[in-house]
């Protein structure tokens, strides 16, 4: 049994200049990191060496504004990991990054010098278009990220712990996105690919929730401040991210009473406590997140297309297992899109399995249903 230190520690590790997928380049290339291991794993870190490479390595993928902290009381996945929990420090190396484009210590666009979208030097410039123009100053937007440079930046932070390969890697909705990419793109440094609530290509209908929430943000005449903004973005997502039966359960018809009582009388006067929940997420999160980091990562949500860059090498496929896991009330990501994923990795020769899960939650069931994705920490 390995010896564990009592807390987790934050990393942060400067990478080569990174070129992105749309011509841009990352000059002043960070990753900040969270790990749970052993008493040596600590030391290494603490001064700057290359970890074992012969520990068990677990790397969890953090979904859309999650920072790269897995474990409880504020992690995104602590029902995964710890004492009795399939993700265990005294078994494995537990390591996450947060992803490139975020706002919680990666390089991003709240970072002076990261580039801006007129740096897209692969992709011809916009022209309008009849209806529905979306002319934008793009010097004032971040450069383009896609879930392949996100999953290119995690592989360099790997190499630069000196772990050639991991034993599992699971992310959920963007998190899984980057993790199909990076089990797409390198599927030689990966055992196991677990891709939680995620198609292989962003559907019309996810693009469209995505591109209303960023209309609420750059149209807000403070952006990139944009708090009120960023406020109406995130209650639009959060209707996207649970299920009716679910918020008719937690909210239903209610009104909000004084001093947060709950009544079911009429009172147009009183707001439903549909409304109040919404609002205090979005303001907590307006608080907490920044404008153009949530532009930038909703937007390569919507450039997701795994098809789109050309597969490793094929006979590394055929010792990679790949689980996609479905939530069967998730009506943000839909079922033929994830049998597509599992159509694409089976063709390249992947060890596919198909896990579905019982939540009455929705999309957001990976984060808060724990007891279920825990069974699947045990199978993959």
């Amino acid at each position: 049994m390995r010896v564990v230190p009592h807390e987790p520690l934050e990393l942060v590790v400067g990478l080569p200049p990174l070129e992105l997928e749309a011509g841009a380049v990352v000059s002043s290339h960070d990753a900040a990191g969270w790990i749970w291991s052993s008493e040596d794993d600590a030391l290494r870190v603490g001064r700057g060496l290359p970890l074992d490479p012969h520990v068990d390595t677990v790397v969890l993928v953090h979904p859309l504004t999650a920072s790269p902290r897995v474990h409880e009381p504020d992690g995104f996945w602590g029902a995964l990991a710890g004492k009795g929990r399939p993700l265990r420090p005294w078994a494995h190396r537990i390591l996450s990054f947060n992803l490139l484009g975020s706002s919680f210590g990666s390089s991003g666009p709240l970072d002076p010098g990261f580039p801006t979208r007129v740096q897209d030097a692969r992709v011809p410039l916009p022209t309008p278009v009849a209806r529905g123009d979306l002319a934008f100053d793009e010097a004032k937007l971040p450069a383009t990220v896609t879930p392949f440079d996100q999953a290119r930046s995690l592989a360099a932070a790997l190499e630069h712990l000196g772990i050639p390969r991991v034993r599992l890697m699971a992310g959920g909705s963007l998190g899984g996105m980057v993790v199909q990419c990076f089990a797409w793109l390198f599927p030689e440094r990966v055992h196991t690919a677990v891709s939680v609530a995620a198609p292989a290509a962003s559907t019309a209908s996810m693009i469209g929730w995505n591109h209303v929430a960023r209309e609420a943000i750059l149209r807000d005449p403070t952006y990139p401040r944009a708090a009120v903004g960023l406020s109406v973005a995130r209650q639009i997502a959060r209707m996207t991210y649970r299920s009716p039966a679910s918020l008719d359960l937690r909210q239903g018809r209610r009104t909000a009473g004084p001093a947060h009582e709950v009544t079911g009388a009429f009172s147009p006067r009183m707001p439903y406590r549909m409304a109040t929940y919404l609002r205090f997420h979005g303001d907590a999160f307006a608080d907490a997140f920044a404008a153009p980091c949530y532009v930038c990562l909703t937007l390569a949500m919507d450039h997701h297309d795994l098809t789109r860059q050309p597969p490793g090498a094929a006979e590394a496929f055929a010792k990679l297992r790949f689980f996609d896991v479905r939530l069967d009330t998730d009506t943000l990501v839909s079922a033929e899109s994830q049998a597509a994923l599992r159509a694409l990795f089976a063709e390249r020769g992947a060890d596919v399995h198909a896990v579905r899960l019982e939540t009455p939650y929705g999309h957001d069931g990976f984060l808060t249903d724990g007891g279920a994705l825990s069974a699947v920490g045990e199978k993959a």
